[in-house]
This record gives C-alpha cells, structure tokens and sequence, in this order.
C-alpha cells in the first residue's frame, strides 16, 4: 500500500475484535501509510462502543514525525529521502544567531518575518552631483496603506520609489543578485549612511531564510524572475 497509493481495504484488517481478544487488549490501533477504505472505516467505526479505536494513516504519521525535534531525527534516521525533500520544499530559518530574526514594518510595526517572510521592501532615490542615481532612504513594509503612507513621505522628500516584494529576496539566487546591484549602485550612484545602516538591518534579518535550498515554487518563480528584466536587472 505504500507505494501503490491505494486506501487500506477491509480484507487487510480482518476479525479485529477476535484479535484484540486473543491478546487481552481493550484496544486497537491501525497504523496506514495511506487512509482507510470507506469500508474500513465502517467497520472501524463499528468498533469503537466496545473498544478504544484510533488510526493513524500518513498524514497524521507525518504530522506527528515533524511536530517535534525529536521526531525529525527520526525521520532522518529511517526515511532520509522523504525528510529531505520535505525540508527542501517546507524550508525554516537557519538556526544562525541566538535569537529569531525580526524585521518590523515601518508604519504598522508589524513583524514582516511572522509567521512567513512579507511585504515589500522600497528604496528611495535621488541624484548625487554628478547626476547619478543615489541610495537616499529606504523603507520595508506591508502591502497597500502602509506603503501608500511611506511612499508619500518619500515623494514629498523628492525620492523617486522602486519596490521588490520581500518573498522573492529570500529566493537564494534572487538575494544574491539583489546584494549585487546594492554594491553596483554604491559604485556608481552611492548610498547614503542612513540607507547603509538600514539595508544592512534588513540584510541580517532575511539572511537565516536564505541559507537554504530553494524550494521548487521558488525555483519555477526564478525562470518568471528572469524573464523581468528589472527584477534583476544591473546583475549581469
């Protein structure tokens, strides 16, 4: 049944009561890699006014397995391709500093990292001496009021606006070309201090999101990224 797909029929469990009898139990416990038959269940269900009946099919196998730390060591152990895919494509902060990674929107408060990485982060622009795109400000935030009130105070400061959406920066690739044009602008354009000590918060605190595989939605969302020029554009 594992690698058939198919339920857990009634012929696989057959004179459940006369079984449990024999042991002296008061109780059964159907341990599935898929689900039960409806005709399973039936005569499960029939079951349970006499005896204590529970089941655990695989999604609650799975469920319990990677609740807890403990758990996954087991899975690794005895399952080591099936955890490893899970992790690739279910990926969590990497454990790289002693206290969780924050990154609070700068017109809510709210933490753009919890429970998954949100929102979008914008750079404002001006023209140095030489006239020249400059780095002179930066903001993160959520989508919609939040921006709309952060990007006015940008615009009245005479800063023209370019946005990314935060998700896409923690794509491992993206993040590195992202990094690079911040350096190219720096080059040619320069940064201001303010924008330096902000950019380099907001680095630090997507870094533990990046320190990973990509998962395959990430990768499929890589192939749209480059066909959009802009989106990272200055990496060449």
């Amino acid at each position: 049944m594992a690698h058939s797909g198919e339920s857990v029929r009634p012929k696989a469990e057959q004179n459940i009561k006369d079984r449990v009898a024999s042991h002296s139990c008061q109780g059964f416990i159907g341990i599935y890699s898929t689900l039960p038959s409806s005709g399973l269940s039936k005569t499960l269900d029939g079951l349970k006014s006499g005896l204590d009946v529970q089941v655990f099919d695989g999604e609650r196998i799975e469920k319990c397995l990677l609740s807890a730390t403990n758990g996954v060591l087991l899975a690794r152990r005895y399952f080591p391709r099936s955890i490893k895919k899970w992790q690739t494509e279910n990926p969590r902060p990497a454990d790289v500093s002693l206290k969780a990674p924050k990154l609070l929107c700068h017109h809510t408060g709210v933490d753009l990292l919890d429970p998954h990485p949100q929102g979008i982060i914008v750079l404002g622009d001006t023209l140095n001496k030489d006239g020249k795109p400059m780095i002179e400000d930066v903001y993160w935030c959520t989508k919609g009021a939040a921006d709309r009130a952060l990007e006015k105070r940008f615009v009245d400061r005479g800063l023209m606006t370019s946005w990314d959406d935060i998700p896409d920066i923690i794509i491992p690739l993206v993040y590195l070309k992202w990094v690079m044009t911040i350096m190219n602008q720096m080059e040619h354009g320069g940064i201001s201090a303010t924008a330096i000590g902000k950019l380099r918060t907001f680095l630090l605190a997507l870094f533990p999101y990046v320190a990973r595989e990509m998962t395959s939605r990430e990768k499929e969302r890589l192939k749209d990224l480059f066909l959009i020029p802009s989106a990272l554009g200055g990496m060449g």
